[in-house]
């Protein structure tokens, strides 16, 4: 199994990554089936599964692309107060401005 945060090549049945530390399971956004880091297809409903939605951060925890936490904001701004969000790096301020509306 291929490690999509770091590439490393990880023997069957591990969870984590042995050289970065990132989950090598995900679970599908559409049926919430735990799927293994390289498949690209769902096992539990068949959705085409986004391997750049999930990255490695330092310390091997899963966390969301850029790209996929603007999306997932981007489906939540009908419902909430929308303010514009930075290109590149999201900080926790700009994730308080917001949900806020105003300032951090």
């Amino acid at each position: 199994m291929i490690c999509g945060g770091c590439g490393r090549a990880n023997r069957e049945g591990r969870h984590f990554c042995g050289g970065c530390g990132a989950s090598l399971e995900h679970a599908c956004p559409s049926c919430a089936f735990v799927n293994t880091g390289d498949d690209r297809f769902c096992g539990g409903c068949g959705d085409t599964l986004s391997q750049a939605a999930v990255v490695a951060a330092p310390g091997g925890v899963a966390m969301l692309a850029p790209d996929a936490v603007r999306a997932l904001l981007a489906e939540l701004a009908p419902v909430i107060r929308p303010a514009a969000l930075p290109d590149g790096v999201i900080t926790q301020d700009d994730l308080d401005r917001f949900f806020t509306g105003g300032a951090a």
